[in-house]
């Protein structure tokens, strides 16, 4: 694939991501105002309690997404020569069958161990129950049809994705608004995700049949075992990586929930919303660049993977930065008008949330570079990631509140972290 077209798909991949993230974001901006207008500050916070779990649910893909690009884009490059070429679709297929049951799976143990104690605990378990099933059941849905995306990314038609996100949330943001100002009750917003995800599935394949252009041929048959332990056995290693971002990123909500109630966890999601769209925009670049990555890797292209590389981590950080600054600043002012008086929890703790999300952004422009040439997953680092910092933000939480689970995530981060960079920066130095 020539300079100018990858270029050009980037460039698309770019524009069209950036404005995802622009309706994507002002979609969660908006949704934490209406919930606080049209619920009380407890139910609000159970919606936000239960979205929170997205994150550790959609785990249930194993970290396929990386493996399935990856051997999409080889198989665009090497064709028949390809070791997975006859048998890609029935694997891939197969996978997000296994998939999408431990979605469920995960849905069900989470509800049984720990959602339905606290639904009954603010007496609200009918409700909450409905809601919960909706949602399991758009999530699994969700998880089987993005492998069509997955497939098209791998491909090099980077940003249909994005196109796909930007109509979703449109949707979604209007089911919300439709079911809280009718006042349909809390299961509806449930029901609501559901369609979304309908929606959700049928956009991707679509775009699959679109671009698809006969190369993946779609036959079912069985699977062959030995790659799917290879899908299986890749993929549990980036597994480990999703499940630390999910420790990382949000276990800060569910020990807050236990030491400080449900009421709080509006404001405190309004800034990691806004700590999220700092890492989404910032990561933008990783996402775009790493099917090319994977190519030029497959194609033994070393110099042009290296300038892929370092312009990735540099963009990325850069845009970290550049919105982080802006957002500290404005926040004081910014927040109350958007949450209402009081809503603002203090730059102390925002400042923090938003020094994780920069550094969360450059580790994984480094990580994620690497794991697009399939050289390594850094399940080790990711382990110690998980342990440290869910270990420091339950002590720092304990001893010192919000602040100190904050600090105690960075500390926990940061550790791994300089490992990650260091073996990155090596590994790309020396491919020849």
């Amino acid at each position: 694939m020539g300079k100018s077209i990858i270029l050009k798909k980037v460039s698309f991949g770019f524009i069209t991501g950036s404005i995802s993230l622009v309706i994507d974001s002002l979609v969660g901006l908006a949704i934490l105002p209406l919930l606080l207008r049209f619920l009380p500050k407890d139910i609000a916070g159970l919606w936000v309690f239960f979205m929170s779990f997205t994150g550790i649910v959609l785990l249930g893909q194993a970290g396929l997404a990386p493996v399935v690009i990856r051997l999409s884009a080889e198989i665009k490059e090497r064709k028949e020569k390809s070791e997975f070429y006859h048998n890609i679709w029935s694997n891939i297929t197969h996978s997000f069958l296994f998939a999408t049951f431990l979605v469920l799976l995960i849905c069900t143990v989470l509800y049984f161990s720990y959602i339905k104690t606290v639904l009954i605990k603010n007496n609200f378990l009918v409700e909450g129950t409905y809601c919960w099933i909706f949602l399991s059941l758009g999530n699994a849905l969700r998880i089987y049809g993005i492998k069509y995306l997955h497939v098209i990314n791998g491909l090099g038609e980077v940003g249909w994705d994005k196109v796909v996100k930007i109509l979703v949330s449109i949707t979604t943001l209007l089911g919300y608004y439709i079911v809280l100002k009718m006042n349909w009750g809390f299961k509806a917003l449930g029901l609501s995700f559901l369609v979304s995800s309908v929606l959700f599935y049928i956009c991707s394949w679509f775009l699959f049949e679109r671009f698809n252009n006969q190369l993946f041929i779609k036959r079912i048959g069985k699977p062959v075992i030995s790659q799917l332990k290879y899908f299986f056995k890749e993929s549990g290693k980036i597994l480990v990586l999703s499940l630390t971002s999910f420790f990382v990123m949000q276990s800060d909500i569910f020990i807050i929930e236990r030491l400080a109630g449900l009421k709080i966890i509006p404001y405190y999601s309004g800034l990691s919303r806004i700590v999220y769209i700092t890492i989404a925009v910032s990561s933008l670049a990783t996402q775009l660049i790493y099917p090319f990555i994977a190519q030029k890797f497959a194609a033994r292209d070393f110099n042009s993977l290296r300038k892929l590389y370092y312009r990735n981590v540099l963009v990325s950080v850069c845009i970290g930065i550049a919105i982080a600054l802006p957002s500290l600043l404005l926040a004081p002012y910014i927040v109350p008008l958007w949450l209402g008086k009081g809503g603002y929890l203090g730059s102390p703790l925002f400042g923090l949330m938003l020094l994780l999300g920069v550094i969360y952004a450059h580790h994984n422009a480094h990580a994620s570079s690497i794991i697009a040439t399939g050289a390594t997953t850094f399940m080790g680092a990711a382990i110690c990631n998980a342990f440290l910092s869910l270990s420091f933000a339950i002590i720092g939480g304990i001893k010192f509140g919000m602040i100190g689970i904050v600090t105690g995530n960075i500390i926990g981060t940061v550790i791994p972290s300089i490992y990650v960079v260091t073996w990155s920066l090596r590994f790309i130095k020396k491919l020849k």
